[in-house]
C-alpha cells in the first residue's frame, strides 16, 4: 500500500469537516420538517460522493466511517448503526457504478443508486437487530425518498464538480466505452 500524499490527506480532513457540518445542518433542518422517520436529505452525499470519485474507495469508506462515528456520538447509537450500515453501503455501490459503468451513468444516476443502497443498508440494520417485519413499511417510503434526494444529490455534484475537481490530487477517470 502506498504512502497517502499530503494533498490527499488534506483534502479528507476538509471533506471529513464539510460532510459532519452538512450532517449537523440536515439534521436541524429535518427536524422542522413534516417527513416520515428515516428520510434524510443527504447533503453530505454530495461530498462522500465527491470523495469516491476523486480520492478513491479507502478514503470515501473512512469518511462514511468518521461520519458514523459523529451520528453516534450526537445522535445515539441506533442513529450511528443506521448511518453506518447505510453510509458503507452506499459508498461502496457508488464506487462500483462509477468504477464499473463510467461515463455511462450521470452523477445523478451514481447518485440515485447510492441513496437507495443507503436506505436499504439501514432497513438490513433495522431487520438484524429490531427483527420482524414493521420496517417493511418504511421501504416504499424511504426508496422514493432515496430516488428524490438522490437526484437533488446528484444535480448538486454536477453544479459543484469542476469548482471540487480544482482540489482533487488527479483527475478522476472512469471506465469509458471500449
Amino acid at each position: 500500500m502506498t504512502k497517502p500524499s499530503t494533498k490527499r490527506t488534506v483534502l479528507t480532513a476538509v471533506l471529513t469537516a464539510g460532510v459532519l457540518t452538512l450532517s449537523a445542518i440536515e439534521r436541524a433542518v429535518t427536524a422542522t420538517l413534516p417527513l416520515p422517520p428515516g428520510v434524510r436529505l443527504g447533503l453530505g452525499n454530495v461530498l462522500v460522493l465527491f470523495a469516491a470519485v476523486a480520492l478513491g474507495l479507502p478514503y470515501a469508506l473512512g469518511i462514511a466511517v468518521l461520519k458514523a462515528g459523529f451520528v453516534f456520538l450526537t445522535a445515539g447509537a441506533v442513529a450511528g448503526l443506521l448511518s453506518l450500515s447505510g453510509g458503507v453501503l452506499s459508498v461502496l455501490v457508488m464506487y462500483a457504478a462509477w468504477r464499473l459503468l463510467g461515463t455511462r451513468l450521470s452523477y445523478i444516476g451514481v447518485s440515485v443508486l447510492g441513496a437507495a443502497a443507503h436506505n436499504m443498508g439501514q432497513l438490513l440494520a433495522i431487520s438484524l437487530t429490531l427483527g420482524g417485519r414493521a420496517f417493511l413499511y418504511l421501504a416504499p417510503v424511504l426508496l422514493v425518498s432515496g430516488v428524490v434526494f438522490g437526484v437533488v444529490t446528484g444535480l448538486t455534484l454536477r453544479a459543484v464538480m469542476p469548482a471540487l475537481l480544482k482540489f482533487a490530487p488527479e483527475k478522476p477517470r472512469p471506465k469509458t466505452k471500449e
